[in-house]
């Protein structure tokens, strides 16, 4: 069995994936965000009755940078079970919209394929009044 990382994973894929996010998200501007997912991943977010799937999955982020250009995602927790491909990340997305800092803590949850290191299907949980206040 792996050593445990700063999170207490045990899981190499799940360590990776999780380093890997926290490095993506110190320039959200650059390629590495839309590499987390496969090509038919699908992602379910707060609020939408429908996935976003494939492509778009990784795209999600450039919406995100257009209203907020500054966006950015401090990891504060993060869990796996390695038995049944689930990763979850605690984090604080802040950020700056129309010149008023924005915040708000959410937890998303990644399903890996066995063996994978990209997630196949993602939900992201946060409070939506909590997201959608801080955007209008």
């Amino acid at each position: 069995m792996a050593a445990a990382d700063k999170w207490g994973l045990t899981d190499p894929r799940m360590q990776g994936f999780v380093a890997r996010y926290e490095r993506a998200w110190q320039d959200p501007h650059g390629p590495e965000l839309k590499e987390f997912w496969t090509d038919d991943a699908e992602v379910y977010t707060a609020g939408s009755p429908e996935p976003v799937r494939g492509a778009d999955a990784a795209a999600m982020v450039d919406v995100f940078l257009q209203v907020a250009p500054d966006i950015g995602m401090d990891v504060i927790d993060a869990a796996e079970n390695p038995s049944r491909d689930l990763l979850y990340i605690q984090f604080r997305c802040h950020g700056t919209f129309k010149g008023n800092p924005i915040e708000w803590i959410a937890v998303d949850r990644f399903e890996f394929a066995p063996q994978g290191d990209k997630a196949v299907r993602g939900y992201s949980f946060f409070s939506p009044p909590e997201a959608v206040a801080a955007f209008e």
